[in-house]
């Protein structure tokens, strides 16, 4: 029989990727019980190395055996042992039928059904007064202004029960032939443009919030080991299906070094790295009672919006296949989310609405952060703009953002506390730029402490216009509030 869970994602071709709906061969891979011929094949050897197993697969498989595995319907390669396979299946907010690998029955009705994404990330946050400091910086110092938004918390447990949701359903689905282990989830593209049709997919326009983790973590912590494969999507400066007559089949993203690398590709290097994604696709409600209970003053609401509310003159303005992120004055183009756009904004990223005043006051911050420089350093003899990072010793560079945050009505509410970074006006830097958030809840006229731990190569570096990591220097400004 198989592992309960698949080693990594070359594994599960092996070892779990075998049975969908509507399967009809008679097996699972390497099920040596019904073809006790297959114990002689290496890939079906256990005690091997999944490297050995993957070797000795691909090189039993003729040219058109492979050509058949290149595509989501994964053809069966009978004399192997290898039934066929639907690699897309869908969990964008639960497991889902929509994709040709999952099917609900009679057997499995049914998975639990998610809000969107959007509205997942949309988690309470009252209003607030902005409060800021300005600490000022020399070619050692740095300054710098960050932002909290939405309930990080929430956002972890929400992968973690999808996850959970995935191995168990999943795995009884995939065992009754219903389903496979592989989802074709989440989609971490930022919503560029309110205008396309899957904004709702998204967590938001800000890089920080469409880094999403959570789908394959496992109980003991091993990265190597998956309850199901992941599969972040779409890679990359994917924002458009169909606009206007052209389709996302042809159409051509033209985009500049500097917004791929400090917009379009965080999010993707976050679910690389951080989260250990199996595999990278490329680009190709409201109940009725909670809004009764807020109308009425029985629910003190407390979300935010995560994306930028245009004016209808923005639609005249900005053409979808136009990829540029930031403003250009010379031809009157405002420039996309609130990181970059400059003209006027029905509701701006991170407005929402609180019957309880919230206020803010620094408890601990740093006036002046020091870089240190080698003594014949060439920011000594001459005015810098900026520090490349690579170059730099940025081990142990931190420092602690202590906020204290108060609820001045009687009404108990929950706050996100908004933590933003405005680098200084060098290197066509963002406006302002989501650093962290931090979610509280809090009793009628309490008070609470939040503390961001600030890295400074990390968190107040910027993109420079050839695609470079520079800590900008000069007065940074680190704000709590709305953008």
């Amino acid at each position: 029989m198989l592992p309960s869970t698949p080693q990594r994602l070359i594994t599960a071709v092996l070892l779990s990727c075998c049975r969908v709906w509507g399967q009809t061969s008679p097996f699972f891979p390497c099920d040596v019980v019904k073809n006790p011929a297959l114990a002689g094949f290496g890939f079906c050897d256990k005690s091997l190395s999944v490297e050995d197993r993957v070797g000795d697969l691909v090189k039993r498989l003729i040219l058109q055996e492979k050509i058949g595995n290149l595509v989501n319907g994964a053809a069966e390669v009978s004399r192997l042992g290898i039934p066929k396979y639907q690699w897309w299946s869908e969990a964008l907010h639960g497991v889902s039928n929509i994709g040709p690998g999952t099917q609900f029955s009679t057997v499995v009705p049914g998975a639990t059904n998610f809000p969107m994404p959007i509205l997942t990330a949309a988690c309470s946050v009252s209003s607030h007064r902005k409060r800021s400091f300005f600490p000022s910086l020399s070619p050692s110092c740095h300054k710098v202004h960050l932002f909290a938004f939405f309930f990080s918390f929430f956002l972890g447990k929400f992968g973690e029960i999808l996850n959970a949701e995935c191995r168990f359903i999943a795995r009884a689905m995939y065992n009754v032939r219903l389903a496979g282990l592989t989802f074709w989830s989440p989609n971490i593209n930022i919503f560029r443009d309110p205008r396309w049709v899957r904004g709702q997919e998204k967590p938001g326009e800000d890089p920080l919030l469409s880094s999403v983790k959570g789908l394959q973590q496992t109980d003991d912590g091993d990265s190597n080991k998956l309850k199901v494969a992941a599969c972040c999507k779409h890679y990359t400066a994917y924002i458009l299906d169909n606009w206007k007559g052209v389709q996302r089949y042809t159409f051509n993203a033209v985009v500049t070094q500097q917004d791929l690398d400090d917009t379009f590709q965080p999010p993707f290097k976050s679910c690389v790295i951080d989260g250990n994604v199996a595999s990278v696709i490329s680009a190709f409600k409201d109940q009725h009672y909670t809004k009764t209970d807020v109308i009425f003053g029985f629910h003190n609401p407390s979300g935010r919006l995560p994306m930028t509310w245009y004016p209808q003159s923005y639609v005249g303005k900005v053409s979808m296949t136009n990829m540029n992120m930031r403003a250009d004055p010379a031809t009157g183009y405002p420039g996309r989310t609130y990181r970059f756009y400059k003209g006027e904004a029905v509701f701006s990223c991170g407005d929402g609405i609180s019957f309880s005043s919230v206020e803010h006051r620094i408890v601990r911050a740093p006036q002046l952060v020091s870089f240190p420089l080698a003594e014949d350093h060439v920011c000594h003899s001459s005015e810098c703009k900026s520090l490349d990072v690579a170059d730099e010793h940025c081990q142990n560079l931190t420092f602690d953002f202590h906020i204290g945050v108060k609820i001045m009505g009687r009404m108990s509410s929950s706050h996100t506390v908004l933590l933003f970074f405005t680098p200084p006006d060098v290197h066509n830097a963002p406006q302002k730029h989501l650093l962290a958030f931090e979610k509280v809840h809090l009793p009628g006229k309490s008070e609470a402490h939040v503390r961001f731990k600030v890295d400074v190569c990390k968190d107040l570096s910027l993109i420079d216009e050839l695609g470079n990591r520079k800590v900008p220097l000069g007065q940074h400004v680190l704000h709590v509030g709305e953008t």
